[in-house]
């Protein structure tokens, strides 16, 4: 029984306390294991690029060529599990259609540095914009265009503002708009933290949300969400999408969870046939 209730203690406070102090636990949740190594696998191996963001933290990126002649670059804002090492594997079909992939860990996830923060995941992220923006010139150029999956979306938007590149196409899959909207629609969620969430959202801080992206488009954006997205609720994805300026659309899927866009086929066709008309 004692053991039972610690445990209740352990999941329902102790993440409350570390919301309440700021702490960045939450959304974070980085490891170093090397998932599919891309020859172990037969793929071919990318080009393995060492980034240094702004206070000097060293992070690793990689870039997937195409095996044809290069039609753009696609560049990969993952989400907030594992490393690049993992979810490059939802993208990697686009280097069989012409696209080069470039992909890259936010410090403190795989073999990057230091600890990830919303400041530093944003700053990760203008860094990674302009080399990938340069591999794409030097690749020959085409279009150059951001997929954000999860918690990518709110690290991508924020980045964006900061990094003047010509952009074709902003995808955002499975994502959110707001850390404290999010925060609290998952805490009231939870029958442990129900109680709480109106502290966790008074707690969280938005600082590092977007600011932009309500005023100015980017680029035309695809906003695409499970309806039964279990981790980040399709209403954070539906919220986001009315918050955006035109041009802009809403593609929603009926039987895919979290980021499970591209296990389907007919998925990839209509996202390479709706690439094909920029």
């Amino acid at each position: 029984m004692k053991t039972f209730l610690a445990k209740i203690f352990i999941l329902t406070f102790v993440p409350l306390a570390l919301l309440i102090s700021g702490c960045n636990s939450f959304f974070y949740y980085p490891d170093s294991h090397l998932y599919y190594p891309p020859d172990e696998h037969g793929l071919r191996s990318p080009k393995e690029i060492e980034l240094s963001s702004s206070d000097n933290v060293t992070l690793a990126a990689w870039l997937f060529k195409s095996n044809s002649k290069t039609k753009g670059t696609i560049i990969q804002f993952h989400g907030n599990a594992q490393n690049m090492s993992s979810h490059y594997s939802h993208l990697y079909w686009v280097t069989e259609k012409g696209f080069n992939l470039f992909t890259f860990d936010y410090s403190g996830y795989g073999v990057s540095e230091s600890k990830p923060t919303p400041l530093r995941t944003v700053q990760d992220g203008e860094v990674a914009l302009k080399k990938a923006y340069s591999e794409h010139l030097a690749a020959g150029g085409g279009k150059f265009i951001v997929y954000a999956e999860s918690l990518g979306g709110i690290i991508a938007l924020r980045s964006l503002e900061n990094v003047n590149i010509p952009l074709d196409l902003l995808v955002l899959d499975s994502t959110f708009s707001s850390y404290k909207r999010v925060a609290y629609t998952v805490t009231k969620s939870n029958w442990l933290t129900w109680m709480f969430s109106p502290l966790v959202r008074v707690f969280t801080s938005d600082k590092l949300a977007p600011t932009l992206f309500t005023k100015k488009s980017f680029a035309p954006t695809i906003v695409i969400h499970s309806q039964y997205d279990s981790v980040v609720p399709y209403s954070q994805g539906l919220h986001l999408y009315q918050e955006l300026t035109e041009p802009k659309e809403l593609w929603t899927l009926e039987n895919k969870g979290h980021v499970g866009t591209f296990q389907s086929n007919e998925n990839r066709i209509k996202f390479i046939d709706r690439v094909e008309k920029l």
